[in-house]
């Protein structure tokens, strides 16, 4: 699951004020360009090494969220409980 640069910085420095360039794909999905980055209202800058190791933390916080979620789900399934049912209990 991709984490923007924007979401890295923040977890950083939650005030930090910042823009940076985009473009999309040709499958439309967004490519950021770490290297465009402008600091804003006297933001201290951070390294773009510490953005992106940042970005992957949060990446692979999130990949184990969805991964303890799928083997809930299995859990409840290997249960007897149907979809339906599922969704029932987690909304």
């Amino acid at each position: 699951m991709a984490i923007s640069y924007i979401k890295a910085i923040l977890s950083l420095n939650p005030n930090a004020k910042c823009s940076y360039s985009f473009s999309f794909d040709e499958n439309m999905n967004k490519i950021e360009n770490i290297d465009s980055i402008v600091w804003e209202d006297g933001t201290n800058p951070i390294s773009k090494e510490n953005i992106i190791i940042e970005k992957t933390r949060l990446e692979n916080i999130k990949e184990q969220e969805q991964s303890h979620k799928q083997l809930a789900l299995n859990k409840l399934k290997a249960l007897g409980l149907n979809d339906d049912e599922i969704k029932a209990i987690i909304g």
